[in-house]
């Protein structure tokens, strides 16, 4: 029983929250989950906070365009290019093909705050999540008939 002496329930945020404005984004944060910061996806702010549209900003060969995503012809070898840079990047953490595939703040604007907030007080566990569920995917784009190729878009 001793090995569970020290063990304590901690509380870990999806991510989104309902504001348009990083700074109070970030009051909720330090106020309500210091123990495991994360870094906050503001909807509301801006349609690319959205975990789909993150996900997609740095993906090869594949663009949003009216709310539609599209893939292009060269798919394949932007994909395999994306391999070889992450194999690279794996190798080497200072690579600078990791700049390549950087999460921008025109899709998290408050990607950089949640850094320095981390850097500030060192938490043991912070959280971020840029794509959960593959079926989020699906359901909002291939269902509603938004989900194209660049043959179907001209």
């Amino acid at each position: 029983m001793d090995k569970y002496a020290d063990l304590k329930n901690r509380c870990i945020a999806i991510g989104s929250l309902p504001f348009d404005n990083v700074n109070e984004a970030f009051s909720v944060i330090k106020q309500y989950c210091s123990d495991i910061p994360f870094c906050p996806q503001l909807s509301n702010y801006s349609r690319n906070e959205d975990m789909l549209y993150q996900f997609l900003e740095s993906m090869p060969a594949v663009r949003v365009d009216n709310n539609k995503i599209i893939v292009s012809d060269g798919f394949e070898r932007s994909f395999n290019e994306f391999l070889e840079d992450f194999d690279s990047i794996l190798k080497n953490l200072q690579n600078s093909n990791l700049d390549k595939y950087k999460i921008s703040s025109d899709y998290c604007v408050g990607f950089d705050k949640f850094i320095e907030y981390v850097e500030e007080i060192k938490p043991e566990y912070a959280k971020t999540s840029i794509m959960e569920y593959e079926k989020e995917l699906r359901d909002k784009f291939i269902e509603e008939n938004t989900f194209v190729d660049d043959d179907d878009f001209e």
